[in-house]
């Protein structure tokens, strides 16, 4: 299975060295796209009559779940750490939301999604991947007892532009 990564500008995540944070074993990766669409239901009459408006434009929004453990060639405290601060080693980072520069100015992540990159042997496709443009909504962290060296992980990015975005 191919890992996902959420890559940022520069500077070391603690778990793996470098720009990339590996997110291994994941259970599941869900890519939703949305319309935003505008329902407006006409009094008195059924769904069929319902007035839409497409107004707002698309979104997409990525959620990604996985376990990570510390057979996973890492030490599970730095993996918790980095998903708990995403932008630096201070855990309130991510609830100031400050994504506008993750390093050399870039804004946002850079994503390397599951879903659309796997072929069927589960190995990455060619040599162009896609990459997304992301930046992170929440992240969750979960351990249940009886296994100090394991956790759940969850995280719920929306994609986002990296010119028009602050």
């Amino acid at each position: 299975m191919v890992d996902a990564q959420l890559i940022r500008g520069s500077g070391s995540f603690l778990s793996s060295g470098g720009t990339a944070l590996l997110l291994p074993n994941i259970t599941s990766e869900v890519v939703k796209k949305s319309n935003s669409l505008i329902r407006v239901p006409f009094p008195g009459t059924d769904s069929n009559y319902s007035i839409m408006a497409d107004l707002l434009g698309a979104s997409r929004d990525i959620i990604i779940e996985g376990n990570y453990s510390s057979g996973d060639n890492a030490d599970i405290y730095k993996f918790v750490r980095d998903l708990a601060s995403i932008k630096t080693v201070n855990a309130q980072t991510l609830i100031n939301g400050d994504q506008s520069n993750t390093g050399s100015n870039q804004v946002g992540y850079s994503y390397l999604p599951v879903v659309s990159n796997m072929s069927s042997t589960g190995a990455i496709t060619g040599g162009s991947q896609e990459t997304m443009r992301v930046y992170v909504n929440d992240v969750s962290v979960t351990y249940e007892g009886g296994d100090v060296n394991k956790v759940r992980y969850s995280l719920t990015l929306y994609e986002g532009s990296s010119t028009n975005s602050f």
